[in-house]
């Protein structure tokens, strides 16, 4: 049974991940692409799903590993992904965490 899923797309992903490893939760990863599979630092105590993200296997992963919370880490324009996963969580009452990067401006930008 794992303790927390995460929907891996971005960097922040990895971090995520790490902290949640060095805090001693098991940890259960779904990500699209075999790079990104690739990109996460784990051991045998983290498990990493490769893979299609949508509605059904998001609900399956629910159903498989029981997790108490799910962190949406996808990358910021999967917009489709984070409707499934937020979809797929109302029914369990499972709660979400959307992570969020914080806004950054630069003085002179142009647009």
């Amino acid at each position: 049974m794992s303790n927390v899923l995460v929907i891996a797309g971005t960097m922040d992903a990895k971090q995520i991940i790490d902290k949640l490893y060095k805090m001693g939760e098991k940890v259960t990863v779904m990500v699209t692409t075999k790079l990104g599979s690739e990109l996460i630092d784990h051991d045998d105590s983290i498990d990493i799903y490769q893979g299609k993200i949508n509605k059904v296997s998001i609900i399956d992963m629910i159903d498989k590993v029981q997790p108490k919370c799910i962190i949406d880490a996808s990358n910021p324009f999967a917009i489709d992904i984070s409707r499934n996963v937020i979809s797929a969580c109302k029914p369990t009452e499972i709660p979400y965490i959307r992570f969020l990067r914080e806004k950054v401006t630069y003085e002179g930008m142009i647009l």
